[in-house]
């Protein structure tokens, strides 16, 4: 991932993971106005199943570091807490299934074991410099629901409290 990122002269940068599909142009072009914005690092779409299940709506981090999945189960229809699967919203992390970054924004992420984890440490790390993460329902792509990365630890920071745990609307 960092050597395509660093290799690329792209202004935005696409990450799919595996069999995920790529967006469409109305999906890709709602996540690129988020991505736009010079306090957004990343954004991900509605990652849904075959079933039209969701798999990824953006991560939690719980006091634990335990890493889980929004609205994961539920159906693409239902609005979820709060209605919050209808609206874009702030998240933590974004999956590595799909994520939107601007070149300029990206730093390259430590290689561990695991992606996921990876990924998740990185958008925590992107939070601390001020930067956010956003989660669009706009944009919908389908992938197996084998590829789910879900129930992952990572390494929090001492009194860590997720910021976006109750669904900022700030986005």
């Amino acid at each position: 991932m960092n050597r395509l990122a660093v290799d690329s002269s792209a202004d935005m940068l696409l990450f799919l993971w595996g069999d995920t599909a790529a967006p469409d142009a109305d999906g890709l072009r709602e996540m690129m106005m988020y991505a736009q914005r010079p306090d957004v690092c990343a954004v991900t779409p509605l990652v849904a199943d075959a079933r039209n299940r969701v798999l990824h709506a953006g991560y939690d981090i719980l006091p634990d570091g335990t890493v889980q999945s929004r609205n994961r189960g539920l159906p693409v229809s239902a609005g979820g807490w709060h209605g919050m699967n209808r609206t874009s919203y702030n998240v933590t992390a974004v999956s590595p299934m799909c994520f939107l970054v601007r070149r300029d924004a990206f730093v390259p992420l430590a290689e561990g074991d695991s992606l996921a984890a990876d990924l998740a440490q990185w958008c925590m790390a992107r939070m601390q410099d001020g930067m956010r993460h956003v989660y669009t329902p706009h944009c919908v792509v389908k992938a197996d629901a084998e590829s789910a990365f879900e129930g992952f630890r990572v390494q929090v920071p001492q009194g860590w409290h997720d910021p976006c745990a109750t669904g900022s609307k700030r986005a």
